[in-house]
């Protein structure tokens, strides 16, 4: 199996697909446990058990070009893509909030992101190709392919 030195994220219909490189020690696999707990009026536990929802949380480092492309790259992504990529929101809209990721060893998965998008910007270039910022990320799994 080919281990990649990226991970893709597309919008729905594919009219912005960009390489994304993770750092080293950020790429996180994590499951969560769907449920509802509280307690009754005899003090007896009541849990409610879903599904086990699998994601991903991971720290990107990108440039801060408004426009253009990677200098690295036509296909890697800058931190407006990922701007782009975060404010989709309508699930039936074209794009969607779907978007189709393939991780570090090439499995594809239709996946959200969730939470928060923090940004950290690592040098004092705001803009520009010596620009660089940290953003961390989390995904959701839809479906596997």
């Amino acid at each position: 199996m080919a281990t990649l030195p990226y991970i893709r994220l597309a919008n729905s219909n594919s009219s912005l697909d960009k390489r994304f490189k993770v750092l080293q020690g950020s790429y996180r696999p994590s499951t969560t446990k769907t449920q509802s707990r509280r307690r009754t009026l005899t003090g007896k536990a009541d849990t409610q058990e879903g599904a086990h929802v699998g994601g991903y949380l991971f720290t990107v480092k990108v440039r801060n070009l408004a426009t253009g492309t990677d200098p690295d790259g036509a296909t890697y992504g800058v931190l407006a893509d990922l701007d782009t990529l975060f404010a989709l929101k309508n699930p039936n809209g074209v794009p969607s909030n779907t978007l189709f990721f393939i991780d570090f060893l090439g499995v594809s998965r239709f996946v959200h992101l969730i939470g928060q998008m923090e940004k950290d910007f690592i040098t004092p270039y705001h803009d520009g190709n010596n620009s660089w910022v940290y953003v961390n990320l989390a995904v959701e799994v839809v479906a596997s392919l």
